[in-house]
């Protein structure tokens, strides 16, 4: 059986979590029996086990940077994705007011309201073709700061294919 920890609140339903370090945490309400909260466990095995190795994965393979190379992997972060940033500025006609690149392991990419973009170290461990998607898709929040249907609109005419995109990141 599973590793897990309970918290329990004023809530009506079970869920399940796998957090960044791979650990299992079942949302509880107050009152729910543990035997139920082992049954709802073992109901959802298959998608922990999937949730949790792809977690694994993740820290193994994105995250796996040693402290003393994050200087380094930022300068290079900031080089590359420069290039991107004004290719794909010129393109689309915006302009942002800078770029930061954080240590950030849950966003990848972001841009703020005065159209700042910040990008995470770690976005260089994924594929060129998620790499791209991110920088896309943060210089559409210049011209639409939601993902309303405008958004998604201009997304989609300068990269036809981004749902694939979003796909590659979610499966790593």
């Amino acid at each position: 059986m599973t590793n897990y920890t309970i918290k329990r609140s004023d809530r009506k339903t079970l869920s399940i979590t796998v957090n960044k370090d791979a650990a299992v945490i079942v949302h509880a309400p107050l009152y729910t029996d543990n035997d139920e909260i082992k049954r709802f466990i073992e109901k959802n095995r298959e998608w922990l086990k999937e949730n949790i190795t792809k977690t694994k994965r993740k820290n193994n393979e994105i995250f796996n940077i040693p402290k003393e190379r994050l200087p380094e992997m930022k300068r290079e972060a900031l080089v590359y994705l420069t290039e991107r940033v004004n290719r794909y500025c010129e393109i689309m006609g915006v302009r942002h007011t800078g770029i930061k690149i954080t240590t950030a392991k849950t966003r990848l990419g972001s841009c703020n309201g005065k159209n700042s973009l910040c990008f995470s170290v770690y976005l260089l461990n994924y594929p060129k073709e998620a790499v791209e998607y991110v920088v896309l898709h943060e210089l559409v929040h210049i011209k639409h700061k939601n993902h309303g249907k405008a958004f998604y609109s201009r997304l989609q005419k300068y990269m036809p294919d981004y749902k694939e995109r979003i796909k590659i990141i979610k499966g790593i």
